[in-house]
């Protein structure tokens, strides 16, 4: 899923037009898949987000925050 926007995905090392297509072992298809998937892991758990970056594929590792947090 492509980015377009910034905040706590930004701050995690992502950028804008960046598109995800892995979480952990999880492959992505959709806006609300990504979402979805990031829900289902526990706070301040470390996933490996796999992503496409002007045309090439790296990994990086990320810290979830609390979702109750940004509310």
């Amino acid at each position: 899923q492509k980015l377009t926007a910034c905040g706590p995905a930004e701050a995690a090392g992502l950028k804008i037009g960046d598109v995800v297509i892995k979480v952990d072992d999880d492959k992505i298809d959709s806006a609300s898949q990504l979402t979805a998937t990031i829900r289902s892991k526990a706070a301040f758990s470390k996933v490996e987000i796999t992503l496409l970056r002007n045309g090439k594929e790296m990994t990086i590792s990320v810290t979830l925050g609390d979702a109750e947090e940004s509310n």
